[in-house]
Order: structure tokens, then sequence, then C-alpha cells
């Protein structure tokens, strides 16, 4: 992938007939890499991407399913205990 994802979260997985996955998350290309997504600061911009296999993990591949992105900044995990981000 160009260029190269440096954060990802929010995994979905969903299994269908044998050997066939969809994995899909958001991830961000911006930012540091091994920086911490979830604190203020971070600097990402995240779109939808979709992994997939069809002979059960040999191959995989990945797509950008979004055109725009879905969130600038950190991304807030906190839920309903965040500390005001």
């Amino acid at each position: 992938m160009s260029p190269p994802l440096v954060a990802a979260t929010f995994p979905t997985l969903v299994a269908g007939d044998n050997g066939r996955v969809a994995y899909s998350f958001l991830g961000t290309s911006a930012g540091a890499v091994g920086a911490d997504p979830f604190t203020s600061g971070f600097h990402g911009v995240w779109y939808l991407y979709t992994s997939y296999t069809y002979d059960g993990g040999q191959t995989w591949t990945t797509v950008k399913d979004t055109a725009t992105p879905v969130q600038y900044g950190e991304i807030d995990a906190g839920g309903t205990t965040t500390g005001g981000q």
C-alpha cells in the first residue's frame, strides 16, 4: 500500500464461505509511525479500508473504500469515559 498505513483501528471481521474473509478498519497514512492515534495532537486523516481473501489468507487485497476521509485528527476510543478529545 502506498503510502503505507501508520495506524489502524476499529476492526471488523466477516467470514463467508470456506476460505473467504473480509476485514474492514479505519486507517491513516498521516501521522508519525508508532504515534498513539488515541491521544490529542495526532494528525491522522482516516479512511475506511477493507482487506479480503478468497484463498484462506494465502493472498490478501486491500482497498480504500471511501474517497473522502471519515475522520480527521485523533480517534476517540474512550466511549463515554473520554477525557475531552
